[in-house]
């Protein structure tokens, strides 16, 4: 496979994972918007995750 070939895949397959990811934010936006609860708890859960993260770190 030539080098033209492989950036020309490379940068699709960048444009389309983009794409989904955008996509996901758009959707997770709708169902905030629909129920406030879910973004508390989603936050909430990255709050965990954080802290989960940095008391593991600091054992080390």
């Amino acid at each position: 496979m030539s080098n033209a070939t492989l950036r020309m895949l490379l940068k699709e397959y960048e444009q389309k994972r983009l794409s989904h990811i955008l996509e996901a934010e758009r959707k997770k936006e709708l169902l905030y918007s629909d129920n406030s609860d879910l973004q508390k708890i989603d936050d909430e859960l990255n709050s965990f995750a954080i802290s989960t993260a940095k008391a593991i770190l600091s054992r080390r």
